[in-house]
């Protein structure tokens, strides 16, 4: 069984920084992500819409001196632009600065055992800390 310094579950804003920081002081880190690295943050959420807001302000009409214009935009050009270059980038950043520290990555779904071991697939591994860096879930109230 495969023994580390810290176990970090999740991969996103949290997550890779605290792993990059935990090697750069010489411990041997492990980071568990079961899907992409960033979390919804980099892949779903804050990056991409700021990425959209961005393409929307560029298309909008000139409004100085009566000079107008139609905006002419392919939606699927700029999603795949988000998608390709903006997100895909600053993952693969990510994991380079991951690589270049000496983080071991692992991917799936880290699962407590007991004190000191988690469980991902059908391996386990030993962490004496254990960070939870899970992120969140938006909470609707009934209203």
């Amino acid at each position: 069984m495969e023994e580390f310094d810290v176990v970090i579950i999740g991969g996103g804003p949290a997550g890779y920084p605290a792993a990059i920081s935990c090697a750069r002081q010489g411990l041997k880190v492990c980071l568990i992500e079961e899907r992409e690295l960033g979390g919804v943050c980099l892949n779903r959420g804050c990056i991409p819409t700021k990425a959209l807001v961005h393409a929307a302000r560029q298309v909008q009409p000139f409004p100085n001196n009566g000079i107008t214009y139609q905006p002419c935009f392919s939606w699927p050009k700029i999603l795949e632009h988000i998608r390709n270059r903006v997100v895909l980038q600053l993952r693969s950043g990510i994991s380079f600065l991951l690589k270049a520290n000496g983080v071991h990555l692992k991917t799936g779904t880290g699962v407590f055992l007991e004190p000191g071991r988690v469980g991902i697939g059908g391996e386990q591994i030993k962490g004496r800390n254990i960070l939870l860096a899970t992120g969140s879930e938006p909470s609707i109230p009934a209203v």
